[in-house]
């Protein structure tokens, strides 16, 4: 071989093995969005475990949900596992308005760079069922999944599913969570010691394992509560007395009857799910209060039907074509309100925060309120001092441009509906300064409290 060609060759080589040891600092980092769900869980403390030891150390990633339950991280060095756990802990169901009183989880796979996860009860069950396992595997990973599915009932793609979107997953989600808070509470009510954080922590572990075998042998729907209590007085050393066992067994039927109807009837639709939360929490609670005061022989009404949609139906706002929303146009909301009426002829202004709105319905006989509302946030930004005028069918706002850099800059804007008895909300994120594409979404809240 000539001498120039052997140098050209070498020549390449060094090149190839250059940029074979330059890629090593080439990392494929990680970003994840995802919504935390039981009813959305505003709040909420999320641990990216990526050695997936169940323990959240100080090098690793944190975060915490919105008040929509949602989360993200984003350019998180993967590490070495194909397998990472996402962890959450505390916040506040925004439906029952309740503290979440137990960790939740959902297994991400970091080969995947760019994720959109949900962590809900369903998801947690795949998650302990895939940690306990001594291989850690796509195919466990999938093993786990599919066992859920099929011992709940569940189609492959379901526990990728909203459960505040999905009238079935939501009463699976009512049914599992019912299941294990009864449990739960009669479990502790039989011990003897006093159970701090750590030790109810371990008893809701114990209680999630249990409920696994039912599951993995196809039997939830006839589930057998008191092979479950007697696992626990294994587990824990708990002695669940038989007037407990049958009375908890008694009301975890009742509460399955009630779910079998609800689910059934056609009035209900995803937008009453939050409300419908409420009123199954409150039936879950009497038992609840029953049990801890060991009062066995109370007597746990069932959710009345027609009292139920009477409730969940209540609202001051028209909801066709509507979200919900919990805090849409709520004057007892922490959000600054300003009104502003047809017959005012100038813009009704807070200059501290740099918003302006005007009604323009004008003089109509057949709506009684002219007046829109005005819902937002401190601006707690310096102001620009130039502004954005967005024009809806019945008002126009203005916002100072420094909304757009502001991480809250959510805005709801209450008007008159057709109906005199009603109002409709809008939502809009004040995101940019081309009024052009800012959009508005509808939507509502109920009335009053159920709690």
């Amino acid at each position: 071989m000539r001498y120039s060609v052997r140098v050209a060759i070498a020549g390449i080589l060094l090149i190839f093995l250059s940029a074979c040891e330059n890629s090593k600092f080439v990392r494929e980092n990680l970003s994840i969005n995802g919504t935390a769900v039981d009813g959305y869980i505003s709040g909420a403390n999320i641990c990216l475990d990526l050695d997936s030891n169940g323990i959240c150390s100080a090098a690793e990633a944190k975060t915490t949900t919105a008040a929509d339950g949602t989360f993200s991280f984003s350019n998180i060095e993967k590490g070495a596992n194909s397998y990472g756990t996402v962890i959450l802990t505390g916040g506040k169901d925004t439906a029952t308005n309740k503290e979440l009183s137990e960790e939740l989880k959902n297994i991400i796979d970091t080969k995947n760079v760019h994720s959109t996860i949900l962590i809900t009860p369903l998801t947690d069950l795949t998650a302990i069922s895939f940690l306990d396992s001594s291989v850690k595997n796509s195919t466990k990973l999938n093993d786990s999944r599919e066992m859920i599915e099929g011992g709940l009932s569940l189609l492959q793609t379901d526990l990728d599913k909203d459960p505040m979107s999905d009238i079935k997953i939501f009463f699976k989600v009512q049914d599992l969570q019912y299941i294990k808070k009864i449990v739960q509470n009669v479990t502790i009510t039989s011990l003897v010691q006093e159970i701090n954080a750590t030790k109810k922590q371990e008893i809701d572990y114990k209680i999630k394992k249990a409920l696994l075998t039912p599951i993995e042998e196809k039997k939830w729907d006839t589930l057998d509560l008191y092979i479950i209590l007697s696992v626990m007085e294994a587990e824990t050393g708990a002695h669940i007395s038989t007037q407990a066992k049958e009375f908890v067994a008694k009301n975890l039927n009742q509460f399955r009857a009630s779910l079998k109807v609800l689910s059934a009837d056609s009035r209900l639709t995803v937008n009453m799910l939050s409300r419908l939360q409420v009123l199954l929490e409150i039936q879950r609670d009497t038992s609840i209060t029953a049990i801890n005061s060991k009062d066995y022989n109370a007597t746990i009404t069932p959710i009345d039907l027609n009292t139920t949609f009477d409730k969940i139906a209540q609202t001051d706002f028209n909801t066709t074509d509507a979200i919900y929303d919990a805090v849409a146009c709520s004057d007892n909301s922490t959000y600054n309100v300003i009104e502003n009426t047809s017959f005012i002829p100038e813009a009704t202004a807070d200059t501290t925060n740099g918003v302006y709105i005007k009604s323009n319905i004008g003089f109509n006989t057949q709506i009684e309120k002219t007046s829109v509302k005005l819902f937002y946030p401190d601006l707690a930004t310096g102001k620009t001092g130039t502004k954005t005028m967005f024009i809806g069918e019945k008002y126009y706002l203005e916002f100072d441009n420094a909304w757009v850099l502001k991480s809250d800059n959510k805005v709801y804007i209450q008007t008159p509906s057709s109906d005199s008895n009603l109002s409709e909300c809008y939502k809009l994120n004040l995101s940019s300064t081309n009024a052009n594409v800012l959009t508005t979404t509808k939507v509502f809240r109920y009335s009053g409290s159920l709690l």
